[in-house]
């Protein structure tokens, strides 16, 4: 009894130093966790501008306070206190998977709210029945934005059904802002960049890409790293047979930063390759970079991919996550999802058989230019546009009066000062 009531404690301790008594003056913007300013302050006068933080790394007590009006304590409630305080005309946020986002319109219907897609929407969750789209579906309140800038048209196809807004399929907020030139090559091999969506392990739960432990569920069924990775094995031994037979020279784009081996020796030694070359993700920018010098690309279905398409690179799609997987009626990986229902095309397919990798990667590879840009016009609307300088979202913030002002020329500059690159 003595050791749980020290624990409470030390929780409210812990609760107390988070405490701020800072005042909340009028805002023009709010930017939706802190996430997401530095991918917004290319676009925004950043003067008239407070972040809310979602992960509350600290509270404002007169927030907090002020939140009981609104009903028992709660982050939503939290939310609307912070909101009626600060005054913004507008709310954005590239946390488009936050359901207290899309509650800010009952309570506050003259404020702007824009959401952002920055990661493909899968209908996976943290617990049974948890995933984002079941979340909306059960929210009591219809749920609404002014905004909602996706990456193509299918978000609008998943979402239309779930969420009230004005759709705007403009591709990726930060892929948008990089405008990489592939550079003039020396005569050399053809270079094939294979994109890892390798887990984060630092935390060590689970601690391994072999676990057997639950860590997504599809409604309410479990999936562990071993069932979800398994197609990163799969797909990357394939490929580095096919280079060498092709006399291609292959690489991985790594999904975490130069400070994981792990990742490193999963892919050489699924590879059978122990000096496989696997460019880390960091500085940020090097992914971009590396994949813009390579001739092909081939992922399963990470978002970075679906990016390089949209710029017009060579891009094929072994999407065979769900089929590895093995549970029935799990569609969201697929390529295109929903919007597209074919199970195979030019340069993707669904179907984990070898014979389907080599004619896809054949296409990719040997295609003409006109073959290509005609196989490929069709679907690069559907998964990932293109908007350059991300214009139609800055010329959105202009009307709203919310933007720096000062043009396409100063958004370029902000983002370069951003990206490093």
């Amino acid at each position: 009894m003595a050791r749980l009531t020290r624990s409470r404690t030390i929780q409210k301790l812990s609760a107390l130093r988070r405490l701020t008594l800072t005042g909340l003056p009028q805002y023009d913007v709010v930017i939706y966790d802190s996430f997401s300013r530095r991918h917004l302050y290319p676009l925004l006068d950043m003067t008239r501008t407070v972040v809310f933080e979602t992960d509350s790394p600290r509270i404002n007590f007169w927030a907090l306070l002020g939140s009981l009006r609104f009903g028992r304590p709660s982050s939503l409630n939290y939310l609307l206190s912070f909101l009626k305080r600060t005054c913004p005309r507008v709310v954005i946020t590239t946390s488009d998977n936050s359901l207290n986002l899309y509650l800010i319109k009952k309570h506050f219907p003259g404020i702007c709210v824009i959401a952002i897609q920055n990661g493909r929407r899968n209908t996976f969750g943290p617990r049974p029945n948890s995933s984002f789209q079941t979340l909306l579906a059960s929210s009591h309140v219809r749920p609404t934005v002014d905004y909602y800038f996706t990456f193509g048209s299918t978000e609008q196809v998943q979402f239309t059904p779930l969420v009230d807004a004005t759709f705007i399929a403009h591709g990726s907020l930060k892929n948008n802002y990089l405008a990489y030139v592939a550079p003039d090559k020396p005569d050399r091999n053809f270079t094939l960049s294979y994109i890892s969506s390798f887990p984060n392990l630092s935390s060590g739960n689970p601690p391994s890409i072999d676990s057997d432990l639950p860590t997504h569920f599809f409604g309410d069924s479990p999936i562990s790293y071993r069932n979800y990775f398994l197609a990163e094995y799969l797909v990357a031994s394939f490929l580095q047979k096919y280079c060498d037979k092709r006399n291609i020279t292959f690489q991985v784009i790594a999904k975490q930063s130069s400070g994981s081996n792990i990742e490193t020796e999963f892919f050489r030694r699924s590879c059978n390759n122990p000096v496989l070359v696997v460019h880390p993700c960091s500085p940020e920018g090097a992914s971009y970079q590396e994949l813009v010098r390579s001739d092909f690309v081939v992922s399963i279905d990470s978002t970075l991919a679906y990016e390089m398409l949209g710029r017009g690179k060579r891009t094929a799609f072994l999407t065979i996550r769900a089929s590895s997987i093995g549970l029935p009626n799990l569609q969201c990986p697929n390529f295109g999802y929903p919007e597209v229902a074919d199970i195979s095309g030019p340069f993707w397919t669904n179907v984990n058989d070898e014979s389907e990798f080599t004619r896809v990667l054949d296409f990719t590879i040997d295609s003409s230019s006109d073959q290509w840009s005609q196989a490929v016009s069709r679907y690069v609307p559907t998964v990932m546009s293109f908007d350059p300088d991300n214009s139609r979202l800055f010329a959105i913030l202009e009307e709203l009066g919310v933007s720096h002002g000062k043009g396409i020329a100063e958004v370029r500059r902000r983002a370069r000062d951003t990206y490093g690159v």
